[in-house]
């Protein structure tokens, strides 16, 4: 059995086949009978409309479909779409690293997850400016931080580690003094 086939099964167990598409993590939103299918030579088309997110009835479904949808529009005007907050924030947080923008971050209304979302994006760009300007509680900011101290404690060890040993550092020779 394959890996599609086994997902294929899966949908139909879970129900989260709809209209003819099915959500696979894996594999992302594919036409329920392609999962049976042999792959095809070239990739096809996201399946994915505002019409079909629209006609899905599971919540959590939904809300993944417009995800989905906005981060392939690259749109996070999509996101308001979603009427779950969190979810919402998380849509609206995966487009601001996907654009690598911050003002995308500006469209969550709720200060603590906004402020979530700046610190993501002061760890993507290495940017301690974005913890003490945009960040105001005291523990995020310190979250922020840290992060990015760890984040640049992370590089230093790997570049000393892929770092090449210099000449002066290799011991040349046989080993024995000469008389």
């Amino acid at each position: 059995m394959t890996e599609k086939s086994i997902a294929r099964k899966l949908c139909i167990v879970t129900g989260i086949l709809a209209g003819g598409l099915c959500f696979v993590p894996q594999l992302g939103w594919a036409a329920a009978a392609a999962l049976d299918a042999p792959p095809a030579a070239a990739p096809s088309e996201n399946p994915l409309t505002a019409g079909f997110c629209r006609r899905i009835s599971d919540p959590d479904t939904k809300a993944r479909c417009w995800t989905d949808f906005a981060k392939a529009q690259n749109d996070p005007a999509v996101c308001s779409e979603i009427r779950d907050v969190p979810a919402q924030d998380r849509c609206v947080k995966g487009l601001a690293r996907q654009k690598n923008n911050i003002v995308v971050c500006d469209r969550i209304d709720s200060q603590k997850e906004r402020e979530r979302c700046y610190l993501g994006m002061a760890v993507l760009n290495d940017d301690d400016s974005i913890c003490d300007r945009r960040i105001h509680d005291p523990r995020l900011k310190a979250s922020c931080e840290r992060k990015l101290l760890q984040k640049r404690e992370q590089e230093l060890k790997r570049n000393r580690r892929d770092k090449p040993e210099s000449s002066s550092d290799t011991f040349h020779g046989s080993g024995k003094r000469g008389k």
